[in-house]
């Protein structure tokens, strides 16, 4: 894959994070309205309805919330796939045509252990998002004694094991009775790696009830 075919990759990557963001903030509307319906029944169903249907009210709005939370979660799943098949897809061929990493790892080769941390620093920037040839660079820095790796380690990582993360921390969060919020922190760090960012905080009535629990006090 060339430079230029790589950069079509990384937009696509980029589309793929932006859409879950989407997703989610949907979801956390869809969350948001159960929320102010189950509040209404609870503070005003009686003046209305019959202790009977009350409940059976109630647990219809569960069971619907519960249905398209389903839903969101096949689709945010289905998402991470294909996010998972873009960065292997990118990332599936070292590029060694690339001038820009023949002369890095060139120059890793002749100054050595010597290289300074804003050197390394200034070297990994040239290969932001492109995971085989980060990791080309890092081997070559373990080879040569390179001390001052510019923190590369913390620009590459296992895509499996981050999809796996986060499609584990969806079904969580919007199956489950988990937070949405932390499945969206998680993946607000793969998008910073990845060069965009999102909202990592999208359910923010979420955060209110965690404060609430924390405090003892009824959510």
């Amino acid at each position: 894959m060339n430079v230029q075919e790589k950069e079509k990759q990384q937009k696509m990557i980029v589309q793929n994070i932006k859409g879950i963001e989407s997703a989610t903030a949907a979801a956390v509307a869809v969350k948001d309205k159960f929320r102010e319906t189950m509040n209404n029944l609870t503070m005003h169903g009686m003046e209305t309805y019959s202790q009977e249907f009350l409940e059976k009210k109630v647990q219809e709005t569960k069971n619907d919330l519960a249905a398209k939370m389903t839903k969101v979660n096949d689709d945010i799943a289905a998402r991470l796939e294909e996010l998972r098949t873009l960065i292997n897809d990118r990332d599936a061929v070292l590029d060694l045509g690339n001038p820009a990493l023949t002369s890095a790892l060139s120059l890793i080769q002749t100054i050595g252990s010597g290289i300074t941390y804003e050197q390394a620093t200034k070297i990994n920037a040239n290969f932001i998002h492109d995971q085989s040839s980060l990791t080309a660079i890092r081997d070559s820095y373990k080879a040569r004694g390179v001390s001052n790796t510019g923190k590369i380690d913390s620009l590459i990582y296992n895509v499996d094991e981050v999809i796996e993360g986060l499609k584990k921390l969806a079904y969580d969060g919007f199956v489950r009775d988990g937070s949405i919020n932390t499945f969206s922190a998680k993946l607000g760090k793969l998008a910073t790696l990845e060069g965009t960012t999102i909202e990592t905080l999208p359910d923010m009535q979420g955060v209110n009830d965690s404060f609430r629990r924390g405090a003892g006090l009824p959510v």
